[in-house]
């Protein structure tokens, strides 16, 4: 049975490698260079950019369809945080204290000068003329009100590096950064009060959908969630220890947030519930944005873009019927290192053995052998063997058998 099964799966694999199925296309970006922001403020309309020489920037008028590169101005340096109030007016930051505005959608850019020499993480403006910056090593929050004219530092009552900023209107704003550090103004900026996370992890990422309800991601699967504007932070499960580098919500319900490993999860019900989605890579992944609840793109390691769009996706019925049959899930991530998930669904309590097994079909460990319930259901191979030895790389079996038939047998890829 399990020859069979190899040798149907060594015919299956190249197609798999090349064509993994998912809700995100790759899309043509050009580079090779890491692209590490991405900002859309229309559905058409969009920037991305990173390192090179000279760093990357690019720009798309037709959703990604085609990416044209622009000329930065900067060399050698990385650029971290991109932000448009509009189709003409956007500001990117980077390495050695660098912010460029461009008034003409990309086709200039201006350096302007805050007098400081941090790597500048994150850039927002709440309109045309008021914008936030924040930075590390040292830590550095700068601040506008005539378009990035002139960048005054502002006194926030932390030394902890700062990574990312967000405001919701031009009162509310927070701001994170190592040793959980979590700020907040209510006056526009004149005072940030320190927030308690909870946690001494480094917060990477923070996205609000309006003055109360936000959620901010970090380090080791970090995710914390509020409901009262921060005065409470509770953490969330996200299905994974990769570092998590960037969130974003188009609603209170649904989001995304993308991390290292080719790392993306997915909540439909405000991340009381955060599942593992086939991102089709390895590669860090190190922003995520949508302009709108059904269009959204990553970005990431070696020019890498994604795109969601909710019109070629999967649909999922509102309503759906419930399993008639065992299903066997791909594992994700897929390949791994050193862990992974396996997931499984029945239709009835049943009888489970999960079975890992090499590529020869001798037995390598047994994950599972116990009655389950109805529905969902998750495990994680931690790459080890029955003995808690790890295994070498390369590709392994893992079958589920359901009462007393085989459900189904898939591949996954072990890559130290």
């Amino acid at each position: 049975m399990i020859k069979k099964i190899i040798v149907v799966l060594g015919i299956l694999l190249f197609a798999y490698v090349c064509y993994a199925q998912n809700d995100w296309i790759i899309q043509d970006s050009g580079i090779t260079h890491d692209i590490i922001c991405v900002h859309f403020p229309y559905s058409d309309i969009g920037w991305v950019a990173g390192g090179g020489t000279p760093a990357t920037i690019l720009n798309t008028a037709d959703g990604g369809d085609s990416w044209n590169p622009l000329t930065s101005g900067i060399s050698g340096l990385e650029l971290k945080s991109i932000f448009f109030t509009d189709s003409e007016n956007g500001w990117i930051v980077g390495e050695q204290g660098t912010i460029i505005n461009t008034t003409n959608g990309g086709i200039n850019w201006e350096s302007q000068n805050p007098d400081t020499a941090s790597v500048l993480q994150s850039v927002i403006f709440t309109d045309a003329d008021n914008g936030w910056v924040v930075g590390a090593e040292p830590s550095v929050m700068l601040r506008t009100s005539d378009s990035g004219v002139n960048w005054t530092e502002h006194v926030t009552g932390t030394t902890s590096d700062l990574n990312c900023i967000y405001f919701t209107d031009v009162n509310l704003g927070w701001a994170v950064g190592k040793q959980g550090t979590i700020l907040h103004t209510s006056d526009a900026g004149d005072s940030w009060h320190a927030q308690v996370s909870g946690t001494n992890r480094t917060l990477k990422s923070v996205h609000f959908i309006d003055s109360q309800k936000g959620w901010i991601v970090g380090g080791s699967g970090m995710i914390l969630h509020t409901t009262d504007g921060g005065i409470h932070w509770i953490t969330q499960f996200s299905m994974t220890n990769n570092t998590l580098k960037s969130v974003f919500f188009t609603n209170e319900n649904t989001g995304w947030a993308v991390g290292t490993e080719g790392t993306i999860i997915h909540t439909s019900d405000g991340g009381s519930d955060w599942s593992l989605e086939n991102s089709g890579t390895i590669f860090d992944l190190k922003s995520v944005c949508f302009s709108d609840s059904s269009s959204g793109w990553i970005v990431g390691e070696t020019g890498l873009i994604l795109h969601y769009d909710e019109n070629t996706g999967i649909d999922i019925e509102e309503n759906p019927e419930p399993p008639t049959i065992a299903t066997l899930t791909q594992n994700f991530p897929n390949p791994f290192n050193p862990s992974t998930t396996i997931s499984f669904t029945i239709p009835e309590e049943s009888k489970i053995v999960l079975t890992v097994y090499n590529i020869k079909g001798q037995k390598i460990k047994t994950l599972a052998n116990s009655t389950f319930k109805n529905g969902k259901h998750s495990i994680v191979w931690d790459g080890e063997d029955k003995n808690n030895q790890p295994v070498s790389s390369g590709i392994y079996l893992y079958q589920l058998n359901a009462g007393k038939s085989v459900s189904e047998t898939k591949i996954m890829l072990l890559m130290k």
